[in-house]
């Protein structure tokens, strides 16, 4: 029996049939997967449009609100110093006594010309003597009796103004020498105490140009620091300075605080709080953030239709656990819980509200 053979035209036809059909198979299988794709299960939340208070957090130091060390100009022996260390006193306050010779020299120099000048003046008055001597005579008794001052006040020395008496630089009975000080502080030879005024205390902050604009004369402060656990203290602003550092492009401000109990000390290092006042913003929980690796960008997912769209968004500030944000609107709903698994496009199921 002969064998029946596919005509050459058939076969070809046959062949194109079986690639056609096995294509055709092949994209209902794609479609199948897709319509079988997992959707990624999420919880979301609301944006809302809510009033909101910032702040602003530096890192500050106490130093006292003035500080001097007090010496005398004359040189001599410490004969006493009444105050001790740690010990307050008031303005104008006898802190510590010189030896008294130059005060007894400049006493004698004092009541001897004063003699000559009440007798000077009793001759004048009889025309006894010319005016060009009585005003000789007057000043050399002009200048005792300024010698005689600044002997006593350099001698009896008292404090300038109101405060503690840190540490003494001279011990009793030592010589003191005077050695100019421009800075206080700079060398433990240029004064006998060390004085400061520690109520009202200072904190000083260094606040950055982006952050000047932020900040006004007379803006209340919250301080806490880590050797006063639980305690807060509040202060206000009391001086920006006009010159900004051109290495760091940041200025300092002092921050006056009352400190009746001396519990800040300076030297002491705080964490300072600075709040702005009530704005209108659109706010999202911290927590629907995300940032892209790598960079500062910062991103949430909004849900439109269970379908998830990537969004960049700039954050404005923080308040407590919430974000201020920009680019978004009250209501659009965003990915919380389950954002990580989330790409551009993902299909979502939302498992609950918050």
């Amino acid at each position: 029996m002969p064998k029946r053979t596919i005509p050459l035209i058939a076969s070809r036809r046959y062949l194109i049939f079986l690639i056609v059909a096995m294509g055709l198979a092949g994209c209902n299988n794609h479609d199948n997967v897709n319509q079988t794709q997992e959707k990624v299960a999420i919880s979301t939340v609301m944006a809302v449009d809510s009033l909101y208070n910032t702040v602003l957090s530096f890192s500050g130091t106490v130093s006292p609100n003035k500080e001097a060390n007090i010496g005398s100009v004359v040189p001599g022996k410490v004969e006493q110093i009444l105050v001790p260390e740690g010990g307050t006193v008031k303005e104008g306050e006898l802190i510590a006594v010189m030896s008294d010779e130059f005060l007894t020299q400049s006493d004698i120099e004092y009541q001897t010309v004063k003699k000559d000048f009440e007798r000077m003046q009793a001759l004048l008055g009889k025309n006894t003597v010319s005016q060009q001597e009585y005003d000789h005579l007057k000043a050399l008794y002009d200048a005792a009796a300024l010698k005689l001052q600044m002997a006593r006040k350099n001698t009896e020395i008292r404090a300038p103004f109101s405060g503690m008496v840190m540490k003494h630089l001279v011990r009793e009975g030592e010589n003191y020498f005077f050695y100019p000080n421009f800075t206080p502080g700079m060398s433990v030879s240029s004064g006998i105490i060390s004085l400061m005024q520690i109520d009202p205390i200072l904190i000083k902050i260094n606040v950055n140009e982006k952050d000047l604009g932020q900040i006004r004369i007379g803006q209340r402060a919250t301080i806490r620091t880590e050797a006063i656990q639980d305690v807060s203290f509040t202060g206000q602003i009391i001086k920006i300075s006009p010159l900004l550092s051109t290495i760091s492009h940041s200025t300092e401000v002092e921050i006056a605080v009352k400190n009746s109990h001396f519990l800040l000390k300076p030297g002491m290092s705080c964490a300072v709080e600075l709040q702005q006042p009530a704005r209108q913003g659109i706010m999202i929980p911290k927590i629907a953030l995300l940032q892209q690796a790598g960079t500062k960008e910062q991103f949430v997912f909004l849900i439109n239709d269970n379908i998830a769209k990537r969004k960049v968004v700039k954050v404005l500030g923080y308040c407590g656990d919430w974000a201020v944000v920009d680019s978004l609107a009250a209501g659009q709903i965003l990915a919380l819980d389950g954002k990580n698994k989330l790409s551009d496009g993902t299909q979502v199921v939302i498992s609950g509200d918050k």
